[in-house]
């Protein structure tokens, strides 16, 4: 019936939805401070020790199959096609797992990280994440 007010009242309303979406945005965590929560503990690979309870700050993700296959033992295996029953396996399988876990302990204190997990392998509320799958396959020693 009043076609001018309906269109003041819509545009009342839009500006007020435009000005909502361009307040700061919020963080879950009353307190303002990162949440990390750990949805699968054995792809968390730093600490090797979760202590129950602990707040993490600094998080960081990877791909841990990635960064194996930059590892010459690891391409030794899969090029050879070696399996678990092979001695040979275990050996140079032993080799990666030194190499990948100097690495790891290498990028987590250059960068001050206080977890590193598998990517999907933990949940971050108020903080994002750092992928160092690239940052590793750097710091693996020869």
């Amino acid at each position: 019936m009043f076609p001018g007010r309906t269109i003041r009242v819509t545009s009342a309303i839009l500006v007020a939805i435009m000005l909502a979406s361009f307040s700061s945005p919020t963080l879950a965590n009353e307190d303002g401070k990162p949440k990390v929560k750990i949805l699968n503990s054995s792809q968390v690979y730093y600490p090797s020790l979760i202590k129950r309870g602990a707040k993490y700050k600094k998080p960081a993700v990877l791909t841990s199959a990635t960064v194996f296959d930059a590892i010459p033992e690891w391409k030794k295996i899969k090029k050879k096609k070696l399996k678990k029953t092979d001695a040979e396996y275990h050996l140079l399988l032993e080799k990666a797992n030194e190499k990948f876990n100097k690495a790891l302990k290498k990028v987590a204190q250059d960068s001050s990280y206080d977890i590193m997990a598998e990517v999907d392998a933990i949940k971050c509320t108020g903080c994002t994440p750092t992928d160092v799958t690239a940052t590793l396959i750097a710091n693996i020693p020869s």
